[in-house]
């Protein structure tokens, strides 16, 4: 898509006939909208999609003796729209999971949730990338 301009004279305020003319802006809005539109209906399936699989990797890191952190471990199955962003939640809901995470003064942390988000977020990244690319 090419933007041109067209005549430009001067405008000494506003509502004064003159200034740029930018002919083709109205076709950027659209395109613009339609991102608008698109993009959080798709980044919502993905984000979905991304909680789950984390969600799986924690279970697969979760201690052997906590069978209860790991029954804990959910995903949201629909995605939250909120201050600007898509999101699901993920994670352990039993109180013990944050002892077994970062340890105690006793324990020495067994970290499960942060490998499993970190191997997870460089995949939405690029999904969300590739995303914005095609909308």
């Amino acid at each position: 898509m090419a933007i041109r301009t067209g005549r430009v004279t001067e405008a000494t305020r506003p509502g004064v006939k003159g200034g740029i003319v930018v002919e083709g802006v109205d076709a950027v809005a659209r395109v613009w909208q339609r991102k608008a539109i698109t993009m959080p209906a798709e980044a919502g399936v993905a984000v979905v999609k991304a909680a789950g699989r984390a969600a799986e990797r924690m279970r697969q890191r979760v201690p052997v003796d906590s069978g209860k952190t790991r029954s804990s471990i959910t995903a949201d199955r629909t995605p939250s729209v909120g201050e600007g962003g898509v999101f699901a939640d993920v994670g352990p809901s039993w109180f013990v999971a944050r002892f077994l995470e970062r340890g105690t003064v006793k324990m020495s942390p067994r970290p499960f949730v942060r490998p499993a988000a970190d191997e997870t977020i460089p995949e939405l990244v690029r999904e969300l990338g590739r995303i914005a690319r095609e909308v």
